[in-house]
């Protein structure tokens, strides 16, 4: 008896690890920005601006040295494509952890958690674009 409730009880939490909303294939859609423009700016210029450019343009000082040239934020069906949670990552872990040129390296020993936040919700102002779909994305991929 006691191993028949034992039996149903692991069943039950197996079934309920297994029909739960965290599933892997839905994780990039829960992901919340969360996110301030304002204080993403000073990091930006201070940070990014240098092969960015002071508007997002990708023609900052330094753009014109590099091999691949950086990202246009400008660019509003390029940057409509791109989720949050992908902006996220790449200014997180760089840009070769996204198959992108490795000369965009990993700000994750730099920048805190929060101004990578705050930087990527000042990126999407240059294009007036984003992810804006509705989903929750409360959980970083």
């Amino acid at each position: 008896m006691h191993t028949t409730r034992y039996a149903m009880l692991m069943l039950l939490f197996a079934l309920l690890l297994c029909s739960g909303p965290a599933r892997a294939d839905t994780v990039t859609n829960r992901f919340t920005l969360g996110g301030v423009a304002a204080r993403g700016k000073p990091v930006y210029v201070r940070m990014c601006s240098t092969c960015h450019g002071m508007n997002g343009d990708g023609a900052g000082p330094a753009a014109s040295a590099l091999s691949s040239p950086p990202r246009d934020y400008t660019d509003a069906t390029v940057m409509s494509a791109f989720t949050d949670a992908y902006l996220y990552r790449v200014v997180r872990e760089g840009g070769a952890m996204v198959g992108k040129s490795p000369l965009m390296g990993p700000w994750k020993h730099v920048l805190t958690d929060q101004q990578i936040r705050d930087v990527v919700a000042y990126i999407r102002q240059f294009s007036e674009q984003g992810s804006n779909d509705g989903a929750d994305r409360s959980h970083i991929p």
